[in-house]
């Protein structure tokens, strides 16, 4: 299995150790690992990217304080994306040409309302007609346990932006039940219908999730996918068409 949006535990003695530790326990081959947005991992994921191991992928944080460190990043094949958050698409958005034209994805959270992204991002894309768009997490089908009204026809238009993908995860921030979180499986359907099994990934979001189910949490969200297209290959996106050797 490939759990295609995690951070790693900073509460761990080894943040590292531990989600190799965690992903061997679980069954999971590869990860993504992603950059939170106050950069609180940031130093772990520089260790990660120093390793070259190819079980991992990374997204950092695209901070325009450092545009060094975003072309670095660009032309780095052990990273996979660069995370933003959807105000900073209403800002300076030149350097999104050097993403477009390094084929690697603009990850962006629905945190700030789906509606207010998928806007942001159709001018990004009209800019930008090859930039690839990652939105985990449902794409945020509650906000403090309250749905969403404009969650199902802004997915739709997400839907309509051929080069985004979307990612099954985060199952217990929008859930009010307990694990396996059922009230979340009829969001999840619903996306898995719409983007196909060319435009899906799994993930699991650990740490915000309960720490001992990790594997499950990925086993969950791959089974979701698979129960509506068996020919779902989990290792698409982020890791591209082939999965890496480890």
């Amino acid at each position: 299995m490939t759990d295609s949006y995690t951070h790693i535990d900073l509460t761990a003695k080894d943040p590292l150790g531990d989600l190799r530790s965690k992903m061997a326990a679980g069954g999971i081959l590869r990860a993504f690992v992603v950059e939170t947005l106050k950069g609180d991992n940031r130093e772990h994921l520089l260790a990660f990217l120093k390793e070259r191991d190819p079980r991992f992928r990374l997204a950092f944080c695209y901070r325009p304080e450092s545009p060094g460190a975003a072309k670095q990043f660009m032309t780095d094949p052990w990273v996979a994306a660069l995370r933003i958050n959807t105000a900073q698409l209403e800002e300076d958005t030149a350097w999104l040409a050097g993403l477009e034209a390094s084929g690697k994805y603009l990850l962006i959270h629905a945190e700030s309302g789906i509606a207010r992204l998928v806007r942001n991002a159709r001018a990004a894309v009209a800019a930008h007609p090859r930039l690839r768009i990652y939105v985990p997490h449902l794409g945020w089908p509650r906000n403090e346990g309250k749905d969403d009204p404009a969650w199902r026809d802004s997915v739709r238009a997400l839907h309509a932006i051929p080069t985004a993908i979307i990612g099954i995860s985060s199952l217990l921030t929008f859930s009010r039940q307990p694990f396996p979180h059922p009230d979340v499986h009829p969001f999840a359907q619903e996306l898995i219908r719409l983007f196909g099994p060319e435009r899906l990934v799994a993930g699991s979001d650990f740490p915000f999730i309960e720490k001992a189910r990790y594997g499950e949490y990925v086993a969950v969200a791959h089974r979701w996918i698979r129960d509506i297209w068996p020919q779902w290959v989990d290792y698409a996106g982020v890791f591209g068409k082939k999965p890496p050797v480890p």
